[in-house]
């Protein structure tokens, strides 16, 4: 996981390959981010996106605003 500063986010990491070559170093890389962000029991299902975050968990600026964190 590196920081990329052109991205928006600012976090690179590479999406999950069509054949799965690459799970294992994607899923590690996505859940420490999830959990450096506080956000692995909003992607769980265990909890919900709060209000002052989003209004409609599905749209793209609070996704982006709760990675901003």
């Amino acid at each position: 996981m590196s920081y990329n500063s052109r991205s928006g986010h600012g976090y690179n990491i590479s999406p999950l390959d069509n054949n799965r070559s690459n799970y294992e170093d994607w899923k590690f890389k996505v859940s420490a981010l999830l959990r450096m962000k506080s956000l692995m029991g909003i992607a769980r299902g265990t909890e919900k996106c709060s209000s002052q975050t989003a209004k409609d968990p599905k749209d793209q600026d609070a996704v982006t605003a709760a990675f901003d964190r």
